[in-house]
């Protein structure tokens, strides 16, 4: 600690202020002592309830009292601006990144774990074989915001959207905008849920009602700043609602963002005119209810209430359905990280998780919060980027300790999943957002609960009343399957490599039990005895072993092998590799080369490229060790997120190996392609004889009704007149069989040729026309080429039909068997 805080420390007496750097030294030491104590009896408790220090007691930690420790006193609740001043105070107290302690608690009392949650997460991050996500910096970014500062709001971009004042291109720029910063927060570490911060504006009842029941654009109502017992009545009388006049909360401002780079917020039109306020009801635009409609995941404290109060509010305030989508309780992430303290405000949680005070005094915000943002006072400003970036720091943290508890070890969980780090992150992000959205709190069964399991009963689902369901949610369920025998990162994080593989595994198949949608293929693997033999390293872990053995000082950067496990990890002096040493040493560990070098390698990351480097410059030792080759480059990549050294001749036998399966692969398209032609012209085929059917069904067709209407007359068409017998088509008399039939009786069909002859309808007219018989009652209907068939107007014309005239040159024609070369059926008067 610096001489000048020491000395502020000391004139002060009432506080002390941690630099950021010694909050990191202190989280160093308090992992390095957890891990070398033997574990509980019972893990997997993130934070224990130690004393009754967070209370409303006046000597207690609570909003008023801490407050008061900072501004060093009481504010006059009568001046005006008094919220704003209190803030003011409050910041310049104070620190952006340092943490401000009361100097009468005791600090293990104030901070179980023995340092901010936020800084045990940026001391495990230094470890080599953990994720990568967020990084170092990034974590040392939020370390350095963690507290608020009066340029806050300078500091932050800050897109704004008002009601009729913003123009449609503007609101759909702020929409692009806003995915565009999403986009860019997910890629620091995968989180999807953002907070959403709700600042209302007070409104009477009666005046809601007057908004309400106005129905003209760019009407302009007043808002009264008293109950006024003539706006209660006029109400009463023009609206069935109660006669009783109340204050209630319409939303003014709503805030989305991370309140450290970015936010933006959406105003509702409330102005002044001569010291009146006046509410302008406007139809909105659809940009800005698509903008509405498209925001992420949210998160809060007591968030269920705000999404309540938009979505209920803003329809009666000329808006259209609006739906938030899908949100969750801070509360409910907070139990399934494993927060077994009984205090829950966001006090014990600013301090647990933050190291730093928060000033939950000038709520009220002087009654302000329906000014447009930027008019808002710079205090006033900075304490609602505060408490967005309060939700986003705890949230994130939160999500942290859940992974580094759950799926400590990176390597096992993607090679399972054949992934790199961020799209197993971005999917782990899906499935907390999967499993806590909709779940809720009973606080009954919290408040008794005494360990993790009970813990996690205590969250439950909403029935179709809205009212909590008596059984616990097949998917907190599964998270008690998950966390069961685990180690928060407050009780010193995973100590043993085996057990973490060997959880992991277990993990696989719950979580591929329950497959979020869009991550399917990272599910698809079978466990095989070949996988078992990867994640195991051939070892037997049917023993009963003690997990909850300390751990050495010298222990404390990696997960280590058990030192109980059947078979021992050989020690390997990378500076004299050769195959000959190789040998010697697996020989006397009696393990196989290829599992043993493996498990060596996982727990010495950092020695892998000094293997690769050694099969480089040793030919032989390449050769020996090629199996090996593919996995530890791989190991290397999936845990550090980066390629390690390359050995060209490995590297060229790859490609080599590339280049024999594209061959094959590209001779099996050749393959199928053939058959594939071959298979279409069978289906040229059979599309052929299926329309010759269908013209020798239409040609049976128009003989039947001749036939039907020689039967019905007694009368007999003259076909004697006929040049030549009838087209094929047509079947009826003077048809001929095929000269060739006898011939090719019992002949195996040509598929090809019959697939290259000529469709016969080709001959076909485009269309049948019909056209009137002169001096007749008849009509003639041209459905065959060269043969006309009549047929009567109605029922009630007798006699036989006239004999049609020889078509014109120019008529559609068809082959016949004795004029093929000419193609026209010549027919006589």
């Amino acid at each position: 600690m610096s001489v000048t805080i020491l000395l502020y420390n000391m004139i002060s007496f009432s506080y002390f202020r941690i630099p950021e750097s010694d909050l990191l030294q202190d989280a160093k030491i308090a992992l390095r002592r957890k891990r070398e104590a033997i574990l509980p009896s019972e893990t997997g408790v993130l934070v224990k309830h130690i004393s009754n220090i967070y209370s409303t007691e006046p000597d207690k930690v609570n909003r008023q009292s801490i407050v008061k420790l900072m501004v060093g006193g009481d504010v006059d609740s009568e001046k005006v601006n008094k919220d704003e001043e209190l803030m003011l105070r409050f910041i310049n107290v104070a620190s952006i990144s340092d943490a401000v302690i009361p100097a009468h608690i005791p600090r293990r009392d104030l901070i179980p774990a023995g340092a901010p949650m936020l800084d045990l997460v940026r001391a495990h991050a230094k470890k080599p074989d953990v994720w990568k996500l967020p990084s170092e910096q990034s974590l040392q970014t939020w370390s350095s915001n963690r507290g608020i500062s009066i340029q806050t709001a300078k500091q932050v971009e800050i897109k704004s959207v008002r009601l009729g004042v913003t123009s449609v291109v503007n609101i759909e720029k702020a929409h692009q905008w806003m995915k565009k910063k999403i986009q860019e927060s997910e890629d620091v570490m995968p989180g999807v849920m953002f907070p959403l911060i709700l600042k209302t504006a007070k409104v009477s009842l009666a005046d809601l009602f007057r908004i309400i029941r106005s129905e003209n654009t760019l009407a302009k109502i007043k808002i009264h700043d008293s109950l006024v017992d003539n706006c209660c009545q006029e109400s009463a009388e023009k609206t069935t609602e109660p006669a009783k006049n109340d204050w209630i909360q319409i939303p003014s401002n709503i805030c989305i963002g991370d309140g450290i780079n970015w936010a933006i917020v959406i105003s509702f039109p409330i102005i002044t005119i001569d010291g009146e306020r006046f509410f302008i009801k406007q139809k909105p635009p659809k940009e800005l209810v698509n903008l509405l409609n498209d925001l992420p995941p949210l998160i809060g404290l007591n968030i269920k209430h705000d999404i309540y109060t938009i979505e209920v509010m803003l329809p009666k305030m000329g808006f259209p359905k609006i739906f938030l989508g899908r949100f969750v309780e801070l509360e409910t992430l907070m139990a399934l990280a494993g927060w077994m303290h009984r205090s829950k405000s966001r006090v014990a949680l600013s301090y647990v998780m933050l190291g730093v005070p928060i000033n939950r005094m000038s709520n009220a915000g002087d009654g302000k919060w329906w000014m447009k943002f930027k008019d808002l006072p710079d205090a006033l400003q900075a304490h609602v980027l505060f408490d967005m970036k309060w939700v986003f720091l705890i949230s994130r943290i939160f999500l942290i300790l859940l992974r580094e508890e759950i799926i400590p070890e990176v390597d096992v969980i993607c090679m399972l999943t054949n992934s790199v780090q961020e799209d197993v992150l971005r999917w782990w992000s899906n499935w907390v957002l999967y499993t806590a959205a909709g779940i809720f709190v009973d606080h009954d069964l919290m408040n008794s609960a005494t360990n993790r399991k009970e813990a996690l009963n205590a969250l439950r689902g909403l029935d179709i009343e809205g009212h909590l369901t008596h059984e616990v949610p097949h998917r907190i369920q599964l998270m008690q399957i998950l966390t069961e025998g685990t180690v928060t990162l407050a009780e010193g994080g995973a100590r043993y490599l085996h057990q973490e593989r060997e959880r992991a595994l277990k993990s696989f198949q719950v979580f591929s039990s329950e497959i979020i949608p869009g991550f399917e293929r990272m599910f698809k693997l079978e466990i095989t005895p070949i996988v078992l033999m990867n994640v195991r390293y051939n070892q037997d872990l049917s023993v009963r072993m003690d997990w909850r053995k300390r751990l050495m000082p010298k222990e404390e950067y990696f997960m280590i092998s058990h030192p109980l496990l059947p078979l021992t990890m050989p020690r390997i002096d990378v500076r004299n590799l050769s195959i000959t040493y190789l040998v010697h040493v697996f020989t006397k560990a009696k393990r196989s080369m290829h599992e043993g070098l493996l498990e060596w390698a996982r727990c010495n990351l950092d020695r892998i490229p000094d293997i690769l480097r050694a099969c480089r410059d040793d030919s032989l030792l390449a050769y020996k060790l090629r199996s090996v080759y593919e996995p530890l480059r791989l190991m290397y990549l999936r845990v550090f997120d980066a390629d390690t050294v390359e050995v060209l001749i490995y590297e060229e036998g790859f490609l080599r190996w590339q280049d024999a399966a594209l061959r094959k692969q590209e001779e099996k398209v050749v393959g199928i392609t053939h058959r594939l032609d071959e298979v279409e012209a069978q289906i040229a085929v059979l599309r052929e004889e299926a329309v010759q059917l269908q013209y020798e069904k239409a040609g049976a067709e128009m003989h039947l009704d001749e036939i039907k209407w020689e039967i019905k007359s007694g009368k007999t068409l003259d076909r004697s007149k006929w040049k030549g017998p009838a087209p094929k088509c047509y079947g009826g008399k003077g048809s001929t069989d095929d000269p060739d039939a006898e011939s090719r009786k019992g002949a195996k069909p040509d598929v090809r040729a019959r697939a290259q002859a000529p469709c016969p309808m080709v001959a076909l007219p485009a269309k049948i026309t019909v056209a009137d018989v002169p001096g007749t009652g008849w009509r003639d209907s041209v459905e065959a080429p060269g043969h006309g068939r009549i047929i009567p107007d109605d029922g009630k014309r007798k006699g036989p039909p006239p004999q049609m005239p020889s078509p014109p040159e120019k008529s559609p024609r068809c082959e016949t068997e004795e004029s093929e070369s000419s193609g026209e059926s010549v027919m006589e008067d």
